[in-house]
């Protein structure tokens, strides 16, 4: 995990070397349905994300990238409050 102080905001990537998720399971949690044969959904990364996008505008939020076999990075962005 890593948190970075950037000009506008704040940048926290939280990254593993795991097996990763193929382009149709990223798509499907990124779409808020459920992923067969798992036991999450999904639901509270997209609750969260939309919840700091209504909060702080479309810039910011959570995003999420994956490749199979080389794992998967999760980025949070936040505004910084002056």
């Amino acid at each position: 995990m890593f948190a970075r102080l950037e000009e506008r905001y704040l940048r926290f990537d939280i990254e593993d070397n795991g097996v990763g998720m193929n382009a149709e399971t990223l798509m499907s949690l990124k779409q808020k349905e459920k992923i067969k044969g798992e036991h999450f959904t999904g639901i509270g990364v997209n609750n969260v994300d939309d919840r700091i996008k209504m909060i702080y505008g479309m810039d910011y939020g959570i995003n999420i990238v994956s490749k199979e076999e080389s794992g998967t990075t999760v980025t949070i962005k936040i505004p910084i409050r002056k």
